[in-house]
């Protein structure tokens, strides 16, 4: 038989059906503690883990002290939970492992055994004991096209709800750890608070904050028409790697708003209103007022067709990206007609 995917197991988990000794391994390390955790959860309330809970390095502990710490009868409670982190280096030795192996014949029934492994050895023989009876558990390392995907059931797991956009760049900024995208993650929820939708905005404003200028002050300098300012941060952010199609995605999005601004208040629409409309704080929405009166109905239509192009141009990568966004930053802040993009 095959290890048991964790998700699989999880369901198990979640109805108790918990056999005495259970291996979980692979890659990823979020996964595995998350797995440990369901099963401490589901047989250990808070107040029985002081003397029903053993957590043991498998590289500083002996095979018998194991045993005897799993062969121990719980108190005050049906089950007692033994963790050994990093079995692998445990039961690297072969008469650790036959000795493990014996144990599965006859396993307390009164204490979960979980081991846990980075990788493990299909090959020997208690691992193939435990895969008949669906306690080899499988966390591997999910692919990169994988993580938007965990990282919208992880926020749906919160209770909340992540633009698709958003779940990728969130992706690009912080790479495919799922425990630093989980931090990055909770960061997020603090930042938004009370509000059940996470949007690209707040992705660029918590992950993209370590980089150093971020791309809200690149649409404060464009705002403002400030050109030389907008020039600057722009450099910078390209030092720092951020991705040209964000940044033209993310000024588009700002000219959309502004856009929005222009027919709120045709329509004699309250910045209450408009805050609602927009989805936005009361501050960011008395900014967005003000650069939008730096802006006619002209000009921003202007911009938002250099922005497209430009958004054409980097994808057929037919232009150097710093001299492209140098030329789309002039032309969206200027009063004249826009500037062509220099082709290779």
């Amino acid at each position: 038989m095959d290890d048991l995917p964790y998700t699989s197991f999880l369901e198990h988990v979640r109805k108790k059906k918990i056999p005495p000794v259970v291996l979980i391994h692979g890659e990823e390390d979020l996964l595995r503690d998350e797995c440990v955790d369901a099963i401490v959860d589901a047989l250990l309330d808070k107040a029985a883990r002081s003397f029903n809970l053993d957590i043991l390095d498998g590289a500083r502990t002996e095979i018998r002290d194991v045993l005897s710490i799993a062969a121990s009868y719980p108190m005050g409670t049906e089950r007692r939970v033994v963790v050994v982190r990093d079995a692998e280096k445990l039961l690297a030795d072969r008469g650790a492992a036959e000795r493990l192996d014996a144990y599965l014949q006859h396993p307390s029934e009164s204490t979960c055994l979980i081991l846990t492994a980075e990788k493990a050895d299909g090959r020997q023989k208690f691992i193939k004991s435990l895969r008949e009876t669906n306690a080899a558990v499988l966390v591997p390392r999910l692919y990169e096209n994988q993580i938007p995907e965990w990282i919208a059931a992880r926020i749906r797991a919160y209770g909340r709800t992540m633009e698709d956009d958003a779940c990728r760049l969130l992706q690009a900024y912080v790479g495919s750890s799922l425990r630093v995208v989980d931090q990055e993650i909770r960061k997020l929820l603090l930042f938004v608070g009370d509000r059940k939708e996470i949007v690209l905005e707040d992705v660029a404003a918590v992950a993209g904050a370590s980089r150093g200028y971020t791309i809200f002050d690149l649409q404060g300098a464009v705002g403002r028409r400030n050109l030389p300012e907008a020039l600057r941060i722009l450099a910078r952010m390209l030092e720092m790697g951020e991705y040209p199609l964000l940044i033209v995605t993310m000024l588009a999005r700002f000219f959309v708003s502004l856009w929005k601004v222009h027919e709120l208040k045709r329509a004699r629409a309250s910045e209450q209103q408009i805050a609602s409309e927009l989805r936005m704080k009361p501050f960011f929405v008395k900014q967005t007022i003000r650069f939008a009166a730096e802006f006619t109905p002209a000009e921003i239509e202007r911009a938002l067709a250099a922005l497209y192009e430009a958004d054409l141009q980097l994808k057929s990568s037919a232009v150097d990206p710093r001299v492209g966004l140098d030329v789309l930053i002039y032309t969206i802040t200027s009063t004249g007609a826009a500037v062509p993009v220099p082709q290779h």
